[in-house]
């Protein structure tokens, strides 16, 4: 089952999640905090985050994806991607992907490893993922990995953190 955590940007749904991931067993993933004002992607098994945001006038020595006014390192995403792909291998009781947005709907960022998720929720219903979806995404997600009728959007195990 595929369950999305929606809501506007920078409103804590990162922070929410991670606290509660920290409170279970069976999680696996990869989650986006801001740590020091950059934006970084941590591995749940692992317990490791690594630096994804830099400044554009900084990334000029490395491969970088931009969007907007923001760039992303393409090493940290491809790192990203790896633990990802672990993480669907262990068959977790839950699966966390934090967040799927506009870089992974153009085909950059975490994909094509979002697409391996969608294929193991079928296969595997089984295991929970949360999806981070920031709330103007959500009906471009659904249409984009055709979840329509295969997803929930149950928060209510965040209310009380």
């Amino acid at each position: 089952m595929i369950n999305i955590l929606s809501g506007p940007i920078a409103t804590g749904k990162t922070t929410r999640l991670m606290t509660w991931v920290k409170m279970q067993s069976g999680c696996s993933g990869i989650m986006a905090p801001v740590i020091n004002q950059k934006r970084h992607l941590y591995s749940i098994s692992l317990n490791e985050s690594r630096l994804l945001e830099v400044d554009k006038k900084a990334s000029a020595d490395e491969a970088t994806v931009c969007i907007g006014r923001y760039c992303f390192l393409e090493s940290t995403f491809q790192w990203a991607r790896t633990e990802l792909l672990r993480a669907i291998r262990e068959n977790p009781q839950f699966l966390v992907i934090d967040e799927i947005g506009p870089l992974e709907l153009s085909g950059n960022g975490l994909e094509p490893v979002i697409g391996d998720a969608v294929r193991l929720s079928a296969m595997k219903p089984q295991i929970t993922q949360l999806w981070v979806v920031r709330k103007t995404l959500v009906a471009k997600v659904i249409r984009h990995y055709d979840l329509e009728g295969k997803y929930t959007q149950d928060e209510t195990f965040l209310k009380n953190i």
